[in-house]
């Protein structure tokens, strides 16, 4: 059990084993060309599919699932059991770029920016 623990890994986790997850911080969001203003959120993707987020109000979001195809680079995000469907691309190892469609019918799509920091990354193994 604990080598199938250990070998949890995909682009988003990080090291979890060892103690030094990702937190993927939002930098930047817009709606197609529109910049919206600027919100805390802190997005952490966990082994076996969890999820959690926290947001500028406090709110914490857990116990979300999540499924991320890395071959077709789509991630599906599970809040309250209904999918929210994403395709990404990571750039520089450093930057995640999401992009949801929000209203098919229009082609109206939100695009977020994500930096990534390792959390206790100074922290001897």
């Amino acid at each position: 059990m604990l080598l199938d623990y250990k070998n949890q890994k995909n682009v988003l986790v990080g090291n979890w084993f060892n103690g030094h997850p990702n937190e993927w911080v939002l930098q930047s969001e817009k709606i197609n060309d529109s910049t919206l203003d600027h919100r805390v959120l802190k997005s952490y993707f966990g082994v076996y599919g969890s999820y959690s987020e926290i947001n500028d109000t406090g709110f914490v979001f857990s116990g979300v699932k999540y499924e991320l195809d890395e071959k077709n680079k789509t991630l599906d995000i599970y809040y309250y059991g209904t999918p929210s469907h994403y395709t990404f691309r990571i750039l520089n190892d450093t930057v995640l770029e999401t992009e949801k469609i929000i209203d098919s019918s229009k082609n109206i799509k939100l695009t977020q920016v994500f930096k990534r920091r390792i959390i206790n990354k100074e922290r001897s193994k």
